[in-house]
């Protein structure tokens, strides 16, 4: 989350709120995106949790209306989109960012034009000029009749680093999983896939944000 950061602050977004989820991936995604705003001079004016199976997130949302931050993160799942059509209707004129789980077509139906403009990190291009992307989306269209989605690519891409290590080490379960940690650089779907001491994979990252409820990478066509 901390690749929003840098474009929220240059936005003049200093002052944000943060509604997670609370899961393991909601703190963490809180935890890592305050710390980061923080450092860069942010101020997070609010922070909360709520349950997953929640579905009416008004009483949150207008604390955030009276606190009037300049930006919502909303680290979630597909009840993003039911929270950005409530913060609508409450008036709520905030910039809306979120996580990588947003490019979700769920979200789109649901929130409709509350969705426009919400930016958000996540590392799938479908018009992506890598090489090796351009050659998958031929195969899966050519097999499918449409293109893939980031979730198919990444599975693919997690196959594609998963083949390569077998191919040097075998079938033991503990030798692939060693060759992992020592994956720098890999050509994968995306770019260079790498993974660090802690087993996370790196690989490149874009802002994404919906324009006329269409997913798209930020700075296409005018934006």
């Amino acid at each position: 989350m901390a690749e929003l950061v840098p474009f929220i602050v240059r936005q003049d977004d200093r002052s944000i709120a943060i509604l997670y989820i609370n899961n393991d991936f909601g703190k963490d995604q809180a935890e890592v995106f305050r710390d980061a705003y923080e450092r860069s001079g942010g101020k997070v004016v609010f922070s909360e949790g709520y349950d997953p199976k929640s579905a009416d997130f008004r009483s949150s949302l207008v604390k955030i209306k009276e606190l009037s931050p300049d930006a919502v993160f909303l680290p979630g799942y597909a009840e993003v989109g039911r929270i950005l059509t409530q913060a609508r209707e409450l008036g709520t004129k905030a910039e809306f960012y979120s996580s990588f789980p947003f490019e979700n077509t769920d979200i789109l139906e649901t929130a409709g034009n509350a969705a426009e403009g919400v930016v958000y990190p996540h590392f799938f291009d479908a018009q992506s000029d890598v090489g090796a992307m351009k050659d998958y989306q031929q195969k899966y269209t050519a097999k499918y009749g449409h293109p893939s989605e980031g979730f198919a690519a990444e599975a693919y891409n997690g196959m594609l680093v998963i083949i390569a290590a077998m191919k040097k080490v075998g079938f033991s379960a503990e030798a692939i999983k060693e060759e992992l940690y020592r994956v720098s650089g890999f050509p994968g779907l995306f770019g260079e896939v790498s993974f660090d001491e802690k087993g996370d994979i790196a690989i490149p990252m874009l802002l994404k944000t919906v324009r006329d409820g269409e997913f798209v990478v930020l700075g296409e066509s005018g934006g």
